[in-house]
């Protein structure tokens, strides 16, 4: 079932009931780590591999993840995350056979997991306003947050005459500006859509978000396995930094002796393992408001750790230290930690505090 115009052109525009179990079976076992091998090739070569290690007959999420966690550095991690689980199981909704959808379901083509774009609501909601065109196309406008710069493209809702569809965005379409804003940890990347686009092979058809559901049942899944990974990345980053505070500097005594240093370290390393603990499971299935919380915790403490690494990094020189110990200063620019005020928003919504 392909997207078609609102206005009667194309495919009907009836809204598709999204089920509640959507995306849950869609990869599973090789599958799913033939998408991980394939989005792996977009990244450097990894931390260190074991001759042991393999992707292939991997059937838990959470053992398949444990393995990228060991071999690449928390950028990639993320970005693969983000993709596997966050935009795979999405692109089920899609008719067609559009060649960037075919090119992301199957890996070869690494697409960004737009849902969190930052807006005044902090909310997840359309980012993007489309408009079906009398060529067959769809034309969009607003802003949406590029996570990763090696992504060719970015998986968001839109709203197109009050329904929602969504929508995957190739970066290179006509009517993209990028934009750059600064922040703690570097530049974040945004791209500016004025007239932007898009087939309508890239676009849904409208979708019926069930009452009261701000977060659709894929994207819940989707925030287990990625709160899981987020704890092992904060887990490997806070061990990266504890090796690197070990470290001489200049012949002084290294910075682990300082009490003030090492009580940061562990108060940052305490929440971390009650963090690991809440996610040990993420595969298994978690109430809505479990995992959009442990989801909101995760992030914010990988935030945490990314500005305290920058700051050390700067402010006590231990740079050096640290790229010696695999973690370099892009895997804190290029990270989606923009994404944490809307968890935490649509968190507050779950919870009925707004």
């Amino acid at each position: 079932m392909s997207a078609g115009g609102p206005d009667g052109k194309g495919a009907s525009t009836t809204a598709t009931e999204m089920p509640s179990q959507a995306g849950g079976q869609l990869l599973d076992g090789s599958r799913e780590a033939s998408v991980v091998r394939e989005l792996l090739k977009v990244f450097p070569a990894p931390i260190s591999e074991s001759p042991e290690t393999s992707y292939e007959g991997k059937s838990s999420r959470a053992a398949l993840v444990e393995g990228l966690c060991r071999t690449r550095p928390a950028k990639a991690v993320m970005a693969v995350v983000d993709h596997a689980f966050g935009v795979v199981p999405l692109l089920e909704f899609f008719g067609g056979d559009s060649p960037a959808v075919e090119a992301a379901r199957s890996g070869k083509a690494l697409a960004s997991f737009g849902f969190f774009t930052a807006n005044a609501r902090f909310a997840i909601e359309p980012s993007l306003v489309g408009e079906f065109s009398s060529d067959g196309n769809f034309h969009l406008t607003g802003l949406l947050h590029q996570g990763m710069e090696e992504a060719v493209s970015s998986l968001v809702l839109i709203s197109v005459r009050g329904e929602q569809r969504l929508c995957l965005v190739p970066h290179d379409s006509s009517g993209i500006t990028l934009r750059r804003r600064s922040n703690r940890q570097g530049s974040g990347q945004w791209l500016e859509l004025k007239g932007c686009v898009v087939s309508e092979g890239s676009v849904s058809p409208a979708l019926k978000i069930q009452p009261r559901s701000h977060l659709l049942a894929p994207v819940e899944r989707y925030a287990e396995i990625a709160s899981y990974a987020t704890a092992l990345c904060v887990a490997r980053l806070l061990r990266a930094l504890r090796r690197a505070m070990a470290e001489p500097s200049f012949g002084e005594a290294p910075f682990s002796t300082s009490q003030l240093a090492a009580h940061e370290v562990t108060r940052l390393e305490i929440e971390a393992r009650l963090l690991l603990s809440a996610t040990r499971h993420a595969d298994r299935g978690a109430s809505t408001i479990r995992a959009i919380a442990v989801l909101a915790a995760s992030t914010a403490l990988l935030h945490r750790v990314m500005v305290t690494t920058e700051e050390w990094a700067v402010g006590l020189g231990l740079e050096p230290a640290l790229e010696a110990q695999g973690l370099c200063r892009a895997d804190a620019t290029e990270l989606p930690l923009a994404r944490s005020w809307t968890v935490e928003g649509e968190l507050a919504r779950r919870m009925g505090l707004l």
